[in-house]
């Protein structure tokens, strides 16, 4: 009995001992894997960067490029946001941009309702990406002196879209143009690269933005030489201390003027600015294919106005046959677009698409030259080409041009020169206008056109402008068995007003 007892007494301390020695490497493996996964999250979250988001669509799949996070928005309106980050106004001297302000305050009614309405659907994109940065947040107000955040402005000097890039410089910063994309007018793509402009411009003129902001009017080249001018002549170099363009010169003072008055609106009684939500308005879809946008645009629930002012960039109605796209799209219509987009092909049925015509713009009217009759002038003695051109109003050159003249070429009398006629420009008519030219009727001709409609024959026509069907077909030099086609012209008779056309 007492040798059972002892067995079980030995079987049962054997089995604690073993349990107890088991435990002890399980948990020194346990902490051992949670410091490991400690330290590989601390270190992804301090030195690994932000991964790449892939964005693709192809054959119906969809990929947002900045999909939604939680992000810790300050709630209310984003002009009020923008004071915050100034850091160039409160060194100023108010006095100095005192005549712009009151530039801006004259027109403060209709100006600062204009660049609310513009700015809505791209302030707070302009605003992330300036803070990201670590940039001045007067530069947010950069493109409404620039542009009133127009992405359809175009200057005189080619500039085009929000940030006003000529188009060498846009290729420099990598804005792509050509005939179905135009990068300048593409407001997100511009922003880097304006952004990348400028900082560009600050590292290399010394760290100063008043600098910056005047070389991104005129140019680096210019403000260097202005800079150079006054040390040269022992005077100060600062921004309004230079001898620069009179556009450059209100171009900085302007931005700061309109910086002021964004930080209190009230004080300078601008009831017209707009609040707009400090939220995104849009989020960005990436298209690794051709599409047709005026499919695309039925998709987003969006009229074709208001998705071409989204996605200005876009010249035609499809998108560029090969490389990578992107779609900008209302955040609100964004999840009803991605459903429908991934269920219904928007391939275009062919390359050739119609030009965007934007409402508002105005286009420019293409002129046509019509050269009157030339004539002949007796040459007579002691006349020279001056003489001659200059009795007839022609030039020199068009003298030698008409009558294959040289230099050296000698006049003599008897001979005839030829005058040319003079070019008379002339506004080239559309193709609606000349189509309604065929219509018009000339009073004091003796005959007028008949457009021939459907169902019309020669003897119709003819009645009804009392003429018989055989003067008819002599007039028009057709045979009475002559097929009529419709849309065609007839030439008829003159016949009192009352007959229609």
């Amino acid at each position: 009995m007492s040798y059972f007892l002892r067995s079980c007494l030995l079987l049962l301390s054997s089995t604690l001992l073993l349990g107890g020695c088991s435990n002890i490497p399980l948990q020194e493996t346990a902490t051992e894997a949670t410091l490991q996964t400690t330290f590989s999250l601390k270190t992804e979250l301090e030195y690994a960067p932000p991964p790449e988001i892939e964005t693709t669509i192809q054959e119906g799949q969809f990929s947002s490029l900045n999909p939604p996070q939680k992000v810790q928005e300050e709630p209310g309106n984003i002009w009020a946001r923008i004071p915050k980050g100034y850091t160039l106004l409160p060194t100023l001297e108010k006095q100095k941009i005192e005549k712009e302000l009151q530039f801006y305050l004259k027109y403060r009614k209709r100006y600062f309702r204009r660049i609310s309405k513009n700015a809505k659907p791209w302030l707070h994109h302009i605003v992330e990406a300036i803070e990201k940065r670590g940039m001045p947040l007067e530069l947010a107000l950069l493109p409404a002196v620039e542009s009133a955040y127009n992405p359809m402005a175009y200057s005189p000097y080619k500039a085009a879209g929000v940030w006003q890039f000529i188009p060498s410089t846009g290729k420099v910063f990598g804005l792509r143009q050509n005939k179905w994309y135009d990068g300048r007018r593409d407001v997100t793509a511009a922003t880097e690269a304006a952004l990348d402009y400028l900082q560009e411009l600050h590292q290399r003129l010394g760290g100063n933005w008043l600098h910056a902001m005047a070389a991104y009017n005129c140019g680096e080249g210019c403000l260097r030489r202005a800079i150079k001018k006054n040390r040269k002549a022992g005077k100060p170099t600062d921004f309004w201390s230079l001898d620069l363009p009179k556009e450059t010169r209100k171009y900085v003072p302007r931005i700061m003027a309109l910086s002021t008055i964004i930080a209190d609106p009230e004080k300078y009684d601008v009831t017209t600015l707009k609040p707009i939500e400090n939220r995104p308005y849009f989020t960005k879809i990436a298209v690794e294919e051709q599409i047709d946008l005026e499919l695309t645009a039925k998709l987003t629930g969006l009229s074709k106005q208001e998705f071409i002012r989204l996605n200005p960039g876009y010249k035609r109605w499809v998108t560029a046959p090969e490389g990578k796209h992107s779609l900008v799209i209302p955040m609100q219509h964004a999840k009803g677009f991605q459903q429908k987009f991934s269920l219904q092909k928007v391939k275009p049925k062919t390359n050739k698409s119609k030009r965007i015509h934007f409402a508002g713009n105005k286009t420019k009217t293409k002129t046509r030259t019509k050269r009157k009759r030339s004539r002949t002038y007796t040459i007579a003695k002691g006349d020279n080409l001056w003489t001659i051109a200059r009795k007839h109003k022609a030039t020199v050159s068009a003298l030698r041009k008409a009558n294959g003249l040289s230099k050296k070429a000698r006049l003599r009398p008897g001979k005839k020169l030829i005058i040319p006629g003079k070019s008379v420009k002339l506004a080239s008519r559309s193709k609606t206008q000349r189509k309604s030219k065929k219509r018009v009727v000339n009073k004091t001709a003796k005959h007028r056109l008949h457009i021939i409609k459907s169902g019309e024959t020669l003897g119709h026509i003819a009645r009804r402008y009392q003429i018989s069907v055989n003067a008819l077909c002599r007039l028009n030099r057709i045979g009475k068995k002559t097929t009529l086609r419709v849309g065609k012209a007839l030439k008829v008779p003159r016949t009192p007003l009352s007959a229609s056309l």
